[in-house]
């Protein structure tokens, strides 16, 4: 329709000689138009937890949120209708990352009370409890390659990715990736593909880990020694986006190994970010409060999509690409749409 109703604005031939001028604007007109998609809040609940909201997820295959709070509580809410479901007891101090498994039935929460524990999607039982020593998981992830490998990671505070098993029970530690440095660890990420893992630190270096092999493959090394608070893989796996808090947001091809551009303007640390489904776009959330859409392929912020009162900790797609929600220091969860 978008075709016919450009070209019809344009009375010329199609022997014109001035025929593939027409097109070629046209086609700059639709990628314009692809690239002008907004998205708007359509869901708020404004006092989600009764503390500021750290993390949280999307699930990947059930119609379920996710999120975690200082308030010590993980809260189960309805993806589409924002009605809020059970909340999870059991950590006795805030959570600080958590995740859903790509099957949608399990969840993996740390928290600043030096454990891990496991929970049921579906009903909210609690299936384990793991001890770690102060600083020992920060972040956390299930593996994509599950079910068939049962593993989730966490970074920590001694500059490593610890990978867990969960075949049996008690959850180990089956492999720990270092990055010979000893600094602390804030994020680590899976590739999609799961061939790769990154783990950012303190001291504005991420690290690349061939999964298979555990090796240490490559280094990205920022300019500036700022902390990197957040990193997320595009879901082609081919590039890895990072938020500093340096308040710049860095884009790294992971296949070649550099770094391919620099995203500015923003007024905070970069909390979080988020790759949007069609490999071309990125959400980030800073502490300022703002949640920014991104074009990956210029560079440029497309638009601020909503604002928080407090930081944005955190930011997740839903599985089709077309809505993602965030969390804040505010207590409040919002999700967005897309709108033509």
């Amino acid at each position: 329709m978008r075709v016919v109703q450009y070209l019809s604005s344009y009375k010329f031939s199609y022997r014109s000689k001035n025929f593939n001028f027409y097109i070629f604007h046209l086609l700059v007109d639709l990628r314009q138009q692809k690239m002008s998609v907004q998205y708007t809040t359509h869901i708020e609940q404004s006092n989600a937890h009764s503390s500021g909201i750290w993390s949280a997820k999307w699930s990947p295959r059930s119609n379920v949120v996710i999120t975690g709070s200082l308030d010590k509580t993980i809260k189960v809410w309805d993806a589409e209708t924002g009605e809020y479901y059970r909340t999870l007891h059991g950590h006795n101090l805030g959570i600080i990352s958590l995740d859903i498994d790509p099957m949608g039935e399990m969840i993996v929460s740390v928290s600043l009370d030096n454990t891990i524990r496991r929970w049921s999607v579906n009903d909210g039982i609690h299936l384990e409890t793991i001890q770690v020593i102060p600083g020992d998981a920060w972040s956390c992830q299930f593996s994509p390659a599950l079910p068939e490998v049962r593993h989730f990671a966490t970074s920590s505070q001694k500059g490593k990715v610890d990978i867990w098993d969960i075949s049996t029970m008690p959850s180990s530690i089956v492999q720990s990736f270092s990055s010979g440095e000893t600094k602390f660890g804030f994020c680590t990420r899976f590739s999609p593909n799961g061939k790769l893992l990154a783990f950012s630190t303190e001291n504005d270096c991420i690290h690349l880990f061939d999964v298979e092999s555990g090796k240490n493959i490559h280094k990205f090394k920022g300019e500036t020694g700022c902390p990197i608070r957040t990193i997320d893989f595009t879901p082609n796996s081919s590039l890895l986006i990072s938020g500093s808090d340096d308040e710049t947001i860095n884009i790294y091809d992971v296949r070649h190994f550099n770094r391919i551009g620099k995203c500015t303007g923003l007024d905070g640390f970069v909390m979080s970010v988020a790759a949007a489904g069609d490999n071309e776009h990125f959400v980030s959330g800073s502490t300022d409060g703002k949640v920014k859409l991104w074009n990956i392929e210029n560079k440029q912020c497309l638009s601020t999509v909503g604002t928080h009162s407090n930081q944005v900790s955190a930011l997740s797609w839903n599985p089709d690409g077309d809505k993602f929600i965030s969390v804040s220091e505010d207590k409040s969860l919002k999700w967005y749409t897309a709108t033509l």
